[in-house]
């Protein structure tokens, strides 16, 4: 094998450092992608195990060889397709916040719209300063709502983007 690999240098150095571990008694598991870069490369799994005679002594080491191409292609997929998910419920708790603050806001610019309305009439000195304070109420809950959506965007920048969902599935 390392005859073969004259030619190339770095792949005969890997192979020499992967067959140098297996030799020396450990059993593990790679995942690598081999071929041509031109052509289709293909993703195998390489196990390495000990060999041993009949006593039980490491005489050696042996090689299984699967192509893994297709579950490396699913694994891919499948992250693609939960990362879509994530951000799909981000953008679904985004817009629950929002349809919940516009709902707040509307409350208090109806506070504001009525308190005008009613200011626009003749009414006592009491009922002005019954609208004055419930309009001073409606100004503190929006700095309040205000303050909390700051505190919330300074978190994590959320940036949507249109995806075809059953183009990633695929």
């Amino acid at each position: 094998m390392l005859e073969l690999l004259a030619s190339q240098p770095q792949h005969q150095a890997d192979v020499r450092a992967i067959w140098s571990r297996a030799l020396a008694g450990e059993e593990f598991v790679e995942v690598a992608e081999f071929g041509d870069p031109a052509r289709d490369r293909r993703f195998y799994e390489m196990r390495y195990n000990t060999l041993r005679d009949r006593e039980g002594q490491r005489m050696g080491a042996y090689q299984f060889v699967y192509d893994v191409t297709e579950r490396v292609h699913d694994q891919e997929r499948l992250r693609r397709a939960q990362e879509l998910l994530r951000q799909s419920q981000k953008m679904q708790s985004l817009g629950q916040l929002t349809g919940g603050v516009a709902h707040d806001f509307n409350i208090l610019l109806a506070v504001f719209a009525n308190g005008l309305q009613v200011l626009d009439r003749n009414v006592s000195a009491e009922q002005r300063q019954r609208v004055y304070a419930s309009m001073r109420r409606a100004v503190a809950r929006g700095s309040g709502l205000t303050h909390q959506l700051l505190s919330f965007s300074r978190r994590r920048p959320i940036n949507p983007e249109a995806v075809d969902l059953a183009a990633q599935l695929d």
